[in-house]
This record gives C-alpha cells, structure tokens and sequence, in this order.
C-alpha cells in the first residue's frame, strides 16, 4: 500500500541519515586502549560502559532527537527511557534498537560475528531486510552475511563474559589467546616454544587482575608464566618441570 511504502521510504530515510551523521568527519569519537574499560554518559541520558580496544561514533547532533551511535568492539548500553526517537547501534553487521533497555554488543571488526545479549528489557536486532525482537534474558548472533542464530551460553560467555567482569576462553588456541590476553589485560606475553601456539586453552579470570588471568592461563594451558630479564614469558608445563630437576 501507499501508506505501508511511505512508512518504509521515512525509515530508510532516517536511517540513512543516522549513517551519514555517524560516518561525518565532525562526529564525536570515544575510544578506548587495550586494557581499558571507560563508562561515559551520553546527551539523551543514557550512558555506555565501553570495552578495551573499542570505539563508539556518536553524531554531532546526538541527543535527544538523534539517537544512533557506531560501534566498533564492545560496549554495554544502558538505555535512557521515556524519549520519542528510539535508540539505534549500528554495526559492520547488524543494527540494534532500544527504547529502555540494558543490553551488550560485541562488534569487533576483524570478528565475523556479532553478538547480542539483553539484561533488561527488550531490543529489536535487524540485519540484511530482516528484524528479530531479543528479550532480557536473551542472545543473539549475526553473521557478515545478515544469518542470525541464537548463541550458545558458552560462546556468549565467551563474547560478554567481559560485561560481568571476566575475561573467557573456550577451547581456543593459544596463537588466538595470546592477543585476546593484550587487549583485556595489556600483557604482552612471549612463548618459548612457538610449536605450543596450536595447544588448546579454555580458562575464565577476573577482568581486573591481571595475576588471576595469568594463573587461570597457567593452569588452563599447562604452562608455566615467569621472567627473563623484564620479559614476561610461558614456557611448557613439562619444560619447565624438567629445568627445574635439571637446571637445563
């Protein structure tokens, strides 16, 4: 119907030019460093708690009456109620929209996926022409190619454990571990034996101790953490028992 397109043509509209407005040389640009976590309150009330390693994209004219933001990582929104223009995340992936919300993103670029999960409230995720509505409690992933699928616990564990304050691994390499590592923690970690990236590592530590995520690695991928010099080094379970028998 006529009125049904005129709908249509007035949200792509001003979905586009929330797009513009992100991808404008004037928008605004919160980023954060590895290791880092910043909390930020936003002009319509709302306020971000933003992971290490991301970047939000707010337009110059965001409030009350432009409420889209671009995301590029992690981030936890906590969504001011009671406005008229409800509020948009944009991802390389999929958009998500609130209206009164707390909800997670995890939007990593060099990631394929992204994941979605719902504290409080209800957000309508829309990817490639399609829309599914997540409810508190729930999860969602989209793929590059606009595919959602409901997450498993572990792999949503794995994306948004960092919310609840944990940084979490299941069975992954160590080759892929080790930057996770430098991003959460700012560890820079060098292994002995490059042969052992391929061992796989499942562990869960605390975001904000750097020593319980080095134990939880030790004991999760039999390694043994120590010093030579000022760098910090993992050398293998064995090796290191051995050595310590032997001296060699």
């Amino acid at each position: 119907s006529l009125l049904g397109l005129g709908w249509w043509v007035t949200r792509a509209t001003a979905g586009s030019a929330i797009d513009a407005a992100i991808a404008a040389t004037d928008a605004r640009v919160l980023e954060t460093r590895r290791g880092q976590l910043a909390d930020v309150q936003l002009r319509d009330g709302s306020t971000a708690r933003i992971a290490a390693e991301s970047k939000l994209r707010l337009p110059k004219a965001f409030g009350n009456q432009m409420r889209g933001l671009g995301l590029e990582g992690a981030a936890t929104f906590t969504v001011a109620t009671g406005k008229e223009v409800a509020f948009h995340v944009r991802t390389p992936n999929a958009t998500i929209k609130a209206t009164g919300t707390v909800f997670s993103a995890r939007a990593y670029p060099a990631e394929d996926v992204v994941t979605v999960r719902v504290r409080e409230g209800q957000v309508t995720v829309m990817a490639k022409g399609k829309e599914r509505a997540v409810a508190a409690g729930g999860a969602l992933a989209v793929d590059r190619a606009g595919v959602m699928r409901e997450p498993s616990a572990a792999a949503v564990d794995e994306a948004l454990g960092w919310a609840d304050g944990y940084f979490v691994t299941n069975d992954r390499p160590l080759r892929e571990v080790l930057p996770m590592l430098t991003r959460w923690y700012s560890l820079e970690l060098f292994l002995k034996d490059s042969t052992l990236l391929g061992r796989r590592v499942t562990m869960r530590s605390k975001l904000d101790s750097k020593a319980d995520a080095i134990t939880a690695l030790e004991s999760g991928a039999g390694m043994v953490f120590g010093y030579e010099g000022t760098t910090m080094v993992l050398t293998d379970t064995s090796v290191a028992a051995r050595k310590a028998v032997t001296g060699k």
